[in-house]
């Protein structure tokens, strides 16, 4: 009745999705993983959270409600570095204080930034990509060194911003 090779298609699709799954899990792990210990090495002022097999990594920004991220995508073969402003009301208040300081903001960064209000989400985000395929590991040293002068960079230009923002203002 042809059913049982239906069944073993649907088992050989998931079970090959899994594999690509857990690859890209334990790929993402890896990366993270040599990318704390490059900070280390370095001694870089930037911390980030316990790496986990996910696309991006966590650093603390020094105020509650925000944090910024360094991500990698293997889809799009680009790394880059977020700033997340969560936003519990959904008034994106701190997005738009932010945002009426853009221009000074990118003299300091050196360049355009994405900036992402997101008005269907609690969370708003200010981002800077670069081209970089994260599974080629022999070019890691490269991306690694991008990932930590971009976070840097980022800590220094809205570390101080960020902590005198004023809603009353």
């Amino acid at each position: 009745d042809g059913s049982s090779s239906k069944l073993d298609e649907n088992s050989a699709a998931k079970e090959i999705e899994n594999q690509t799954t857990s690859e890209t899990k334990k790929l993402q792990y890896r990366y993270w993983l040599e990318l704390v210990n490059y900070l280390e090495e370095v001694r870089s002022k930037v911390r980030p959270q316990t790496p986990s097999p996910k696309h991006w990594l966590t650093f603390s920004i020094g105020r509650s409600g925000f944090h910024v991220n360094a991500l990698l995508n293997t889809v799009t073969n680009r790394i880059g570095v977020e700033l997340v402003i969560a936003d519990k009301d959904g008034e994106k208040a701190f997005y738009h204080l932010l945002m009426k300081d853009k221009d000074a903001i990118e003299r300091e960064m050196g360049g355009a930034l994405e900036w992402r209000e997101n008005p269907e989400k609690n969370r708003s985000s200010i981002l800077l990509f670069f081209n970089a395929n994260p599974a080629e590991d022999q070019k890691w040293n490269l991306q690694h060194d991008w990932l930590k002068n971009t976070l840097e960079k980022f800590d220094v230009v809205f570390r101080q911003r960020i902590k005198n923002l004023n809603l009353s203002e």
